[in-house]
């Protein structure tokens, strides 16, 4: 009985996330995508492992903690996904902004062959905003991307960042772009900063890479920015980089 009642209070708490009126959003992704994110972020939530804060003879006690912990994990999970909770009327006004910007290149994997070499570089970094009040917020738990250079990047990172050496595109001005070439996303590398807000990519071959950390913050969504800087490495070299606004 008292697993029943774990499991339904568990169940309550996570589709009333799914169901407010606040949306996990990535305007980057396509709406198949986000389903797919959002049942793989859910298992994973489910599957998490229940560590108890007390002792509770109450299974209503017990229940409500273990759905709170769920539904940390889940919010863990989507947000290392890069997304981010916003309002629906958000969503709806984005829907009738102007069209999103049509890349015009195409993707060549022969310009990124070299990323694919054995190299011993790295790039180690870190990634924050300071707000208007004053604070900081790091990337920490947030998702962070190593693309290397192209010049089907070089006009994406151009409209997105409005540069390809810096830039950032945050919430309160949002460029949007089409979906990129799946190809695309198979030759690029993402990890997650850690609690410090640092990241780090090793075994790299020398070339010019771009680097677009996630920095966002609230619930729903107050602020925050994707964040790009673009990279060069030589072979064997190390380089640390602070990317920030």
């Amino acid at each position: 009985m008292k697993n029943k009642l774990q499991l339904i209070l568990a169940v309550i708490l996570l589709a009333g996330c799914a169901t407010s009126t606040s949306v996990w959003y990535n305007p980057s992704v396509t709406q198949q995508q986000s389903q797919t994110d959002w049942n793989q972020c859910e298992y994973e939530a489910s599957r998490g492992a229940y560590t108890p804060m007390g002792a509770f003879d109450s299974p209503i006690s017990s229940g409500i903690q273990e759905g709170f912990q769920k539904v940390s994990l889940m919010r863990k999970c989507m947000t290392s996904k890069g997304y981010y909770l916003t309002g629906q009327e958000t969503i709806n006004r984005s829907a009738l902004a102007p069209a999103k910007y049509q890349t015009l290149s195409t993707y060549d994997l022969d310009e990124v062959s070299w990323f694919n070499q054995q190299g011993y570089g790295a790039i180690i970094g870190n990634a924050f905003i300071r707000k208007q009040d004053g604070g900081i917020v790091s990337c920490a738990g947030q998702s962070v991307q190593l693309i290397p250079r192209s010049s089907y990047a070089d006009e994406r990172m151009g409209y997105l960042y409005k540069s390809t050496e810096y830039g950032f595109n945050g919430v309160e001005s949002y460029r949007d772009i089409d979906q990129s070439d799946p190809k695309y996303a198979e030759n690029f590398s993402q990890t997650v900063c850690d609690v410090d807000g640092r990241f780090k990519f090793e075994s790299l071959p020398s070339g010019s890479y771009y680097i677009v950390s996630t920095v966002f913050w609230g619930d729903p969504i107050q602020g925050g920015a994707h964040l790009m800087k673009r990279v060069s490495i030589g072979n064997d070299e190390t380089k640390e980089i602070t990317i920030s606004k």
